[in-house]
């Protein structure tokens, strides 16, 4: 939370000349939806049954933009999903954790040429509407995130510390054309 996804995301969407469409992530409607808070402490079972809700209903909204615009961009990827899952040391039942990852890496590749990974180099305040984290936390799910993407080989590109909007679109268009990103 925090790191300025949305805010790049929705302003290359409006920057762009060839139409690309928006898709902003479910969660907050799914946790809302079943009674809890993206800061409610979930037992792994609760994690995961709520986790397979958000990718079923995130995979709709990607299939929506994909209908509507062609190409699209999304402040977060199956990616993220799979990463708060992985940082979970209480899983039960591993193998469906680890399916659970797999599911959420394959529809990452299904629908995006690559992942923009946007570290939290702008600092964040809280205002009460996302999940906080502590330091430890977040370094244990930054370092998940990078292990998912070696371990299941998903492209991707890791964004130096640039806290200015204009130069992280540069530095976004530079990586889509020079990794020839597509989707």
């Amino acid at each position: 939370s925090g790191a300025g996804k949305t805010t790049l995301a929705e302003t290359l969407v409006k920057n762009s000349s060839v139409g690309l469409g928006f898709c902003s992530s479910v969660a907050g409607s799914v946790f809302k939806r079943y009674g809890y808070t993206q800061d409610t402490r979930l037992s792994s079972e609760e994690c995961l049954y709520i986790q397979d809700k958000i990718l079923d209903l995130q995979i709709e909204e990607y299939e929506r933009a994909k209908a509507m615009f062609g190409m699209f961009v999304a402040d977060r990827t199956p990616i993220d999903m799979a990463t708060f899952t992985a940082i979970r040391t209480d899983v039960a039942d591993f193998r469906h954790m680890k399916a659970y990852v797999s599911r959420c890496v394959s529809v990452t590749k299904l629908y995006f040429g690559g992942v923009l990974f946007i570290p939290p180099y702008i600092p964040y305040v809280s205002d009460g509407s996302r999940p906080s984290f502590s330091k430890e936390t977040q370094d244990k799910y930054l370092s998940k995130m990078r292990w998912i993407f070696n371990e299941y080989d998903v492209q991707h590109a890791e964004m130096p510390e640039i806290t200015d909007l204009n130069e992280r679109i540069s530095w976004v268009n530079s990586i889509v054309r020079s990794d020839g990103f597509n989707g």
